[in-house]
């Protein structure tokens, strides 16, 4: 599984797609997500999404923290914003690492397979979307279990998404110093 999803990746390793996704993803952090989190935190809240390995208490407090519009619009974020989002972070991350890591190590070598991270960031980031988008539907009841789920994938997510900026950063890295090195 993780071979196959590391040869898609290197299918899909293209200029224009690695660039196309950090388009996206710049357009997300820059604006659209800032002002989301503006909008949510003026009804009450702030996104539980942006909170590293929180407790299951801290899920339940933020999702009762907003009011029933902020929910509603908190809703509508993860359903859109925060589906793009992530989408855009693992394209460009993956295929960053996918080109970098085909220069850096050996053909058939383990660490060309790093470029699965940010996919597994990506699956823990759309099981942590359904389960705070579960909670804001199912508000005012609260469901513990629930939200030990999203803080579970909320912590999941967080470690494998500075795991692959730890990778990326490594990689890119290692490459210059193959370059500098190399004039020499």
């Amino acid at each position: 599984m993780i071979a196959k999803i590391s040869d898609f990746l290197a299918r899909l390793a293209k200029p224009w797609l690695i660039l196309l996704s950090f388009v996206v993803m710049a357009a997300m952090m820059g604006y659209f997500l800032p002002g989301a989190q503006a909008q949510l935190e003026a009804s009450g809240g702030g996104p539980i999404d942006l909170l590293m390995f929180p407790t299951p208490a801290a899920v339940l407090a933020g999702i009762a923290a907003f009011s029933a519009e902020g929910r509603a619009y908190y809703l509508l974020v993860e359903l859109t914003y925060d589906l793009i989002y992530p989408l855009a972070y693992t394209l460009f991350y993956g295929l960053s690492l996918t080109v970098l890591l085909d220069r850096l190590a050996a053909p058939g070598s383990p660490y060309r397979r790093l470029n699965v991270l940010p996919v597994t960031a990506f699956f823990f980031d759309l099981l942590e979307n359904i389960g705070i988008g579960s909670l804001l539907a199912s508000f005012p009841a609260q469901s513990a279990a629930l939200a030990a789920f999203v803080s579970l994938a909320n912590s999941f997510k967080w470690m494998f998404a500075l795991a692959s900026m730890a990778a990326l950063l490594i990689a890119l890295l290692a490459w210059a110093g193959q370059k500098v090195f190399k004039k020499k």
